[in-house]
């Protein structure tokens, strides 16, 4: 008899399906769910020759078989989740609002200092716009956002229907995936990247592979040689990268659009790109979709226009793409208000330039600080900082440095570093 662990539990399976993932052991990539514990089942079965399974033993062998069936069917092929997988999906875990902090600590002031949330404000064209049509919510918005597209073609220099705007660029995250996924889709992106990436693929069972980061920066060519290697069709690019602000520059980004594998889709994340069109490596990626097909890029209002409230956010990329997601999109996904304040603050030339060059300013002045003091500070193109600082148990221990301490936030991210941001 195989003995039983604490929580009734077969001790031993563990290693005999951690032996059976080394083996990278041949599973069915479509079929039931039940002909993939089956198969699993058997193979445990066969790993632990002349095993006697009676009672409670054969029960907690059939719940381990089927919790890891789940666990192989997310990590190896990427099916969907089905009911009672909610644990599988990652949650995103937001900053802690001003609301929340106020509630539960009644402070005289809170100076709000995480989300990369925009420290001069929203557009004052966007505000104007609010505060002139606020009677309006009784109406519905327009399905088509026909002149936001338009003006955000005429922005980046591409057509209309290149153009998909959506709830944030979370939205056109999901759709991408979800819509120009074929069967058994594979994505690669670096480590230590949105957390939503990871949570989109899992939704839409899209398998993925995360490459770690080399220097605190994403390995472009790790990327390419994993996108190669597991014939991937979507390769995610953050730039500039959150949270250690790598960009990748104008070069990397030509030869990774030549060297990509066939029918790979390559999706630009530039939700901070405003912030880096000042540095001379940058390239923003919109001008080269008039050459590539195989490109989509991501941006977004919550960052450099300070519209993080009214969750705008766009996708270019060629016109059969984004048709195909503006078909699978729910109608009315963006309200009356946000539409008109994104057209709005997309005009505001004034407010924007003003954002980026005192987020660059002082970028600039902060990295020097630290780099003074001995910390390392990777360059940025975003409007935060990445500062690396190892420390016992992955804590990191916060000095307030003279001369920012009222412009800056500090938070402490998981794996023993510290992330700055503008404020």
């Amino acid at each position: 008899m195989i003995p039983l662990g604490s929580r009734g539990k077969v001790r031993g399976l563990p290693r005999c399906v951690m032996a059976l993932k080394k083996k990278q052991e041949p599973l069915p990539s479509e079929g039931t769910d039940n002909a993939l514990s089956a198969l699993l089942e058997l193979r445990v079965r066969q790993e632990l020759p002349g095993a006697r399974l009676r009672g409670r033993h054969e029960l907690a062998l059939q719940r381990l078989v089927a919790e890891i069936t789940r666990d192989l069917r997310r990590e190896r092929h990427g099916h969907p989740p089905v009911a009672g997988d909610a644990d599988l999906l990652e949650v995103y875990v937001p900053g802690r609002s001003i609301e929340s902090v106020r509630a539960e600590w009644r402070p005289e002031r809170i100076v709000k200092l995480a989300s990369n949330e925009n420290p001069l404000g929203a557009s004052p064209r966007a505000l104007d716009y609010l505060r002139a049509h606020i009677d309006e919510v009784h109406r519905y918005p327009q399905v088509s956002t026909h002149a936001l597209r338009a003006a955000l073609a005429a922005h980046h220099g591409v057509s209309a229907d290149q153009v998909f705007v959506g709830t944030g660029s979370n939205e056109a995250i999901g759709l991408s995936l979800g819509v120009l996924r074929p069967p058994g889709a594979t994505a690669v992106f670096a480590e230590k990247s949105f957390s939503m990436y990871r949570h989109y693929c899992r939704v839409h069972g899209v398998a993925f592979e995360e490459v770690p980061l080399q220097d605190h920066a994403q390995d472009v060519q790790g990327l390419l040689e994993a996108a190669h290697r597991t014939e991937a069709r979507f390769l995610i690019l953050t730039s500039p990268h959150n949270p250690t602000g790598h960009t990748v520059t104008e070069a990397e980004l030509r030869a990774l659009l030549r060297a990509l594998p066939g029918g790979c889709l390559l999706l630009v994340d530039e939700a901070y790109g405003e912030f880096a069109e000042p540095l001379d490596t940058f390239l923003p990626a919109a001008r080269l979709l008039a050459d590539h097909s195989n490109l989509m890029v991501l941006r977004t209002f919550s960052k450099a226009y300070g519209l993080a409230g009214m969750r705008v956010g766009y996708a270019l990329g060629s016109a059969p793409a984004i048709a195909l997601m503006d078909a699978a999109r729910q109608p009315f996904h963006l309200n009356r208000l946000a539409l008109g304040a994104a057209l709005a603050a997309l005009g505001d030339r004034d407010f924007l330039e003003r954002t980026v060059s005192l987020t660059a300013s002082e970028r600039t002045r902060v990295a020097a600080i630290l780099r003074e003091r001995g910390l390392t500070v990777p360059e940025s193109g975003a409007s935060f900082l990445f500062v690396a600082a190892s420390a016992p148990d992955g804590c990191v221990k916060l000095v307030a440095l003279d001369g920012f301490q009222q412009h800056v936030g500090l938070q402490v991210i998981p794996a023993g570093v510290v992330a700055i941001f503008f404020h």
